[in-house]
């Protein structure tokens, strides 16, 4: 049965390798193709009949020689087509309906499983790995690589020895508008050439141009070489660059005569002649004597005669004219001539000169020299030197006198004596020791090379047992370290603990200045630092290792040394709590523990550090540490001052010690730093004292709360300059 149905096509492409669902049906008006639910039609339809009359009059082919791939579950008519026996043992699919016997199956060349070409035989990637995806390849390309089989760059590193005659390195990081000129085929250059010398380019593959720029001067003509060049010189020069001018003046290159100079030119060379030639090359004689009458050149006044000579002339003077053509009279000898040797005076006239000769010398141009030292002019041993005492000696007037180191002057005739100049001050008397030496004996009150510093402890300002301390300000000059219990500009003051009075219950207040404390003499039956508790709560004592504190409603124990808790009654310790830092050791004591610090670190635990390790005092200066707190001061040699001795003094005279200045409140500003200090440190070693009959003011009245710390320790009154 002859098939009038045209050819189908679907508009779906299955050639991606996947599994698809294919249909294809002829209904009463068209027939279509179904693929994966996409439809296809086709107005056109077979004669006579549905699909059910096609398969009953003509043969159906499955696959035939233009068909690549793979079909499974193949029906006509809803009958499943048989590729294999499916009612043997091996499969066992006995639940479906194959269209055996309904038609006649041919089965011829069926193949198990999907076959396909193998596209990957044939080696289709340049390079990289070729993958078989159904009758198609893809090519799984290395790093840097790219395109379908592999064949362009991508981001082109070092792995691509894209340098050709060079040193290839990678780049981390491309500037995208810089980088516009690209070798990759995808992406950007990731490498960067260093060429080899004589090559350029981003891949070093071109040779350098050495002419460009035109290394060849003065008209030479550069030629190209690999790593050089070489020029081509014009006329007249010569070089490597053609920089050179060539001296055609060289000897045996020119022929200039009669000492005439030659000027080089270029490729060319001209005679410069002296006087009396000429000529190219300066090889004729020029009679001067016969250029014009009567005498040539020759001054006509003052000729005699001109004598003409190869390349010169010579003029014979009348008596007293001179010059090279005698062109002077007599009346210009002083004046041109200069004829009076060592210093003279000279005078001239119309017909004569004269010179007048300084001390020294005499003759008729004063060149004779005067023997002077025959009369031993020079006094006190001192030698004399004539001018003509030797060839090596420069030549002087008249003569010198070489004195001993003790005397001066043109003929040795004064002593030296440095005491002259009066350079002892502040009314000190000066001792000449030798022409270069001389000594000062100071006032008591001045000291110093030229007594001129002041000594302002000398006059022991200072009361009480106080300490002075020179500072060489101009004005204050001195500070006073004052006693325990003093204040005051010079520790005049005395402390007194006992204002307020911090004595309750009728009780005597006793001043205890130079100790830094009071006393309180209690009435009967009171007791404690202030008198401010009943003796009745330490009778019977209570306290075990201590001594008992009478309070007003209980008391307190004191312990002894090693000991603590309410009654004194447990041993203690203080090293367990590890108190020593950076290092240091802690030994313990009876009633408190001692830290040995390692070097470099002070303070009652080690923890400041000693800055006078590196000494940071200037100019000589010491350092001393003057507390626990790791501070210090600099002792300044006797011309320093300052923090750290960084300034040097002027010179303190009597009449600058009494003015004003500046300086002076600075100086009672650091005096007054240093006495707070002082009272701070007072007051931390006070709570640490205890006695028998004496109380710490401090560490009681901190438990007893009755008296302000200001009755304690009195602060000093605030100091006023006058």
């Amino acid at each position: 049965m002859l098939l009038t149905l045209s050819s189908l096509l679907p508009d779906v492409v299955v050639n991606d390798g996947q599994w698809h669902d294919v249909v294809f049906n002829i209904t009463n008006t068209r027939s279509y193709v179904n693929v994966d639910g996409s439809v296809t039609f086709n107005s056109s339809r077979p004669n006579n009949g549905d699909i059910a009359s096609l398969l009953q009059r003509a043969p159906v082919m499955v696959g035939q020689s233009m068909f690549k791939g793979c079909l499974d579950n193949v029906r006509i008519g809803g009958l499943l087509l048989p590729f294999v026996d499916y009612y043997n043992s091996t499969f066992n699919v006995s639940h479906v309906t194959p269209l055996r016997p309904h038609f006649n199956v041919s089965v011829s060349g069926v193949q198990l499983g999907c076959h396909s070409d193998d596209v990957c035989a044939l080696n289709p990637c340049v390079r990289g790995v070729c993958g078989d995806i159904w009758n198609l390849f893809t090519c799984a390309c290395p790093e840097g690589w790219a395109g379908k089989v592999c064949n362009l760059t991508a981001n082109m590193t070092c792995a691509h020895s894209p340098c050709v005659n060079g040193t290839c390195y990678n780049l981390t990081h491309v500037d995208f508008s810089t980088n516009q000129s690209q070798v990759s085929d995808v992406g950007y250059d990731m490498f960067q050439c260093n060429c080899t010398p004589g090559f350029e380019g981003k891949r070093c593959d071109s040779d350098t141009k050495e002419c460009v720029p035109d290394p060849c001067q003065n008209g030479g003509t550069c030629t190209e070489l690999h790593l050089n060049y070489t020029c081509t010189c014009a006329r007249g020069f010569t070089g490597r660059n053609c920089e050179e001018n060539i001296d055609d003046c060289k000897v045996g290159k020119h022929n200039c005569t009669n000492n005439s100079t030659c000027i080089d030119g270029i490729d060319s060379y001209n005679c410069s002649c002296l006087s009396g030639f000429n000529g190219t090359y300066c090889e004729l004689d020029i009679n001067e004597c016969a250029e014009m009458e009567p005498y040539g050149p020759c001054d006509a006044n003052g000729t005699l005669s001109c004598n003409n000579s190869v390349g010169n002339f010579t003029c014979e003077c009348k008596p007293g004219y001179f010059g090279r053509l005698c062109q002077y009279d007599p009346s210009m000898t002083c004046e041109l001539k200069k004829p009076c040797q060592n210093g003279g005076n000279c005078s001239d006239n119309a017909t004569a000169f004269s010179c007048s000769c300084p001390e020294g010398f005499n003759g008729t141009t004063c060149e004779f020299d005067i023997r002077e030292c025959e009369d031993q002019p020079c006094k006190n041993n001192g030698t004399c030197i004539d001018s003509h005492f030797n060839a090596s000696t420069p030549f002087f007037a008249g003569y010198r006198c070489e004195c001993t180191v003790d005397y001066t002057g043109k003929q040795c005739e004064t002593e030296i004596d440095l005491c002259k100049e009066e350079p002892c001050k502040n009314n000190a008397t000066c001792e000449r020791l030798a022409y270069n030496e001389y000594r000062c004996n100071c006032t008591p009150e001045y000291k110093g090379k030229n007594c001129t510093i002041f000594k302002p402890c000398h006059s022991a300002p200072c009361r009480n047992g106080a300490t002075c301390h020179p500072t060489y300000y101009p004005v204050s000059n001195y500070t006073c370290t004052c006693a325990l219990g003093f204040y005051g500009r010079n520790c005049e003051n005395i402390t007194d603990y006992c204002s307020p009075d911090p004595c309750r219950n009728n009780a005597t207040c006793v001043n205890l200045n130079t100790q830094g404390k009071y006393f309180c003499n209690c009435t009967e039956g009171f007791g404690n630092v202030n008198c401010s508790g009943l003796l009745e709560y330490c009778d019977p004592d209570p306290c075990v290792h201590g001594n008992c504190t009478p309070l007003m409603d209980n008391y307190r124990c004191e312990c002894n040394p090693g000991y603590t808790g309410v009654n004194c009654s447990e041993l203690i310790k203080k090293c367990d709590s590890n108190p020593c830092q950076n290092g240091g050791t802690c030994e313990d004591l009876p009633d408190a523990f001692r830290c040995d610090c390692p070097s470099g670190w002070v303070g009652n635990v080690c923890q400041f550090e000693d800055r006078c390790k590196v000494n940071p005092c200037k100019n000589g200066g010491t350092c001393n540490m003057y507390d626990q707190f790791g501070n210090f001061s600099c002792a300044c040699p006797v011309d320093f001052t300052g923090e750290f001795c960084e300034t040097q003094l002027e010179p303190t005279t009597a009449e600058t010690k009494s003015d004003p200045s500046p300086l002076l409140i600075g100086g009672v500003a650091a005096g007054g730093v240093l006495l707070i200090v002082l009272v701070v440190f007072l007051v931390v070693v006070l709570r640490k004292r205890t006695s028998n009959g004496t109380y710490s003011p401090s560490k009681e009245e901190v438990e007893a709360g009755r008296v302000e710390m200001d009755s304690i320790l009195k602060p000093p009154p605030q100091e006023r300059l006058i």
